[in-house]
């Protein structure tokens, strides 16, 4: 029987598996419509989008698409660096050892 140490550990491997190719399909296609990249960062403004709609805010609706797309570039360009610093920060380790 696994213990339950062990079995949180291998999800988390199968987590960052799974991450680390989300973020190589990310990065792939570049960032041009018709990307990976483009359909997650259209999907992620649309939801600031609609949450917009759905309450009363200080930003004229026609600014929404701008600083949708542009919130939706960074979170995915954050996704993106991050989890390759953490591979840069796993080989060092790695070859420390």
């Amino acid at each position: 029987m696994l213990t339950p140490i062990f079995v949180i550990y291998l999800s988390m491997t199968k987590l960052e598996e799974a991450i680390d190719t989300l973020v190589d399909a990310l990065k792939e296609g570049g960032k041009e419509p018709g990307s990976y990249y483009y359909s997650w960062q259209a999907n992620i403004a649309m939801s600031m989008y609609d949450e917009f709609q759905c309450k009363t805010y200080d930003v004229l609706p026609e600014e929404y698409g701008c600083l949708f797309n542009r919130g939706a570039q960074r979170f995915l360009d954050m996704l993106i660096s991050t989890t390759e610093y953490q591979k840069t920060l796993q080989i060092k380790t790695n070859l420390s050892k």
